[in-house]
């Protein structure tokens, strides 16, 4: 038996969708910019593509993707190692006053689910997709135009993390090393790039 949990986030930022994919496809590289690293961290050991692997440690877990779709200026998404229909991903619109970053999370997961996504899911997944949209205006516009004060339970949820973390044997919790740049890795046929589709 299963739990669907489906998650919808957006931000408008005030750059055109080619500067925001230029620092949102720097997610998961070694000097990651994007991926808020008080909720974990994620790494694409083989570079950004359709198919590439992908690591994702949670904090509490690591959890085994796969990148589904790269579409420069468009799309990043990644599926569930599971089942790659379930996942999660950014699309990138193009509005009046810039980009219409929209987050979606839609997959079903174990029924313990039921339990944990109201509990502590939810909120450690909104607090991620929340810094990753702080840190992506941050870094395009020199500034939040909303700063937001972190949720009294996302807090606790941060500071029981950092003890769990402490306890962790020394040397694990860190991310691999990343894989090539954005863009550059190994495609996965023969003359396909990232971003070409079938």
């Amino acid at each position: 038996m299963s739990y669907r949990v489906h998650d919808e986030r957006q931000r408008v930022l005030r750059v055109p969708p080619e500067r925001v994919w230029d620092l949102l496809s720097r997610m998961g590289t070694d000097n990651d910019p994007v991926y808020p690293s008080l909720w974990g961290w994620v790494r694409f050991p083989e570079g950004l593509y359709e198919e590439a692997p992908m690591i994702h440690d949670t904090g509490a877990a690591l959890v085994n993707c796969k990148v589904t779709v790269v579409t420069p200026n468009r799309e990043l998404r990644f599926g569930m190692e599971h089942d790659p229909d379930d996942g999660h991903g950014f699309v990138l619109e193009p509005v009046r006053e810039g980009t219409r970053i929209h987050h979606v999370l839609d997959g079903s997961f174990p029924s313990v689910m039921r339990v944990a996504w109201p509990l502590v899911g939810k909120v450690i997944h909104g607090e991620t997709i929340e810094g990753i949209f702080d840190n992506l205006e941050r870094g395009l516009t020199g500034e939040i135009a909303s700063p937001r004060r972190r949720p009294r339970r996302a807090r606790l949820l941060r500071g029981v993390g950092r003890k769990a973390a402490r306890r962790r044997p020394p040397g694990t919790g860190r991310p691999p090393a990343a894989g090539r740049p954005p863009g550059t890795g190994r495609p996965p046929a023969a003359g396909r790039r990232a971003g070409d589709r079938e």
